[in-house]
């Protein structure tokens, strides 16, 4: 999955937001979507402490901050129905 080691996070600003942690090397690529702010690692480990840690320095206020293990749905569709289609 995609998924797996992202981090997902509920921030205000959340477009502002997006811009800064996009500029971290750990950050491969930012979706923002209803409201969710979503991170997915560029390669490797340390995207969770490199976000925690720029949460830190801006004094970001977060509401909801998860380390994602990878979405089932997700796996299953790209199995079954190809990446073509997804």
């Amino acid at each position: 999955s995609r998924y797996h080691n992202a981090v997902t996070l509920t921030v205000e600003s959340a477009e502002k937001v997006a811009s800064a942690l996009s500029e971290l090397p750990e950050v491969g690529r930012a979706e923002l979507r209803e409201g969710e702010l979503t991170l997915f690692p560029a390669s490797g480990n340390g995207l969770f402490e490199a976000v925690t840690a720029a949460i830190s320095r801006n004094d970001w206020q977060v509401s909801a901050l998860r380390l994602e293990a990878g979405r089932l749905d997700e796996v299953f569709h790209t199995i079954t129905c190809g990446e073509a289609s997804s």
